[in-house]
């Protein structure tokens, strides 16, 4: 998927940390999983700030709507992608997939939350189903 705005540090920084989390995932241990995420949504707030920059106001709002909704969906396409995978995941690594999870829900809209309400429902399941850590201490 190519980046939505045009092509900066700040774009490609979100999008190679999206593709360092897919390949490393599995094999990484909990502290690289951990500084991978912690990099992951210092991206997502940066890119967010740019979008909104770049695109809102009244004359962009159609290209906003668009560049958001392609934004999002990498979140929540990686999101399943490193929940789908049954790994043991600490509950350290719980709680910040759950907050990348809340923060994508959080900068939606809420159509988008509509349309993608199973595939947010079955990141959270897949959240709390890896692992062997107690699902109580995320409530």
């Amino acid at each position: 998927r190519k980046p939505p705005l045009p092509i900066t540090n700040d774009n490609l920084d979100f999008y190679s940390i999206i593709d360092s989390l897919r390949s490393n995932w599995s094999v990484a241990d909990e502290t690289n999983r951990l500084n991978y995420l912690e990099h992951f949504k210092q991206s997502c707030e940066k890119y967010l700030q740019k979008i909104r920059t770049q695109y809102l106001s009244p004359s962009h709002e159609l290209e906003f709507h668009q560049v958001l909704h392609t934004f999002l969906t990498s979140i929540l396409d990686l999101l399943s992608y490193l929940t789908s995978s049954n790994l043991d995941i600490s509950i350290k690594i719980k709680l910040v997939l759950s907050t990348c999870l809340g923060w994508l829900i959080k900068h939606a809209q809420v159509i988008y939350c509509k349309r993608n309400f199973k595939t947010i429902c079955t990141v959270f399941k897949n959240i709390l189903r890896n692992g062997q850590s107690n699902n109580r201490q995320l409530a």
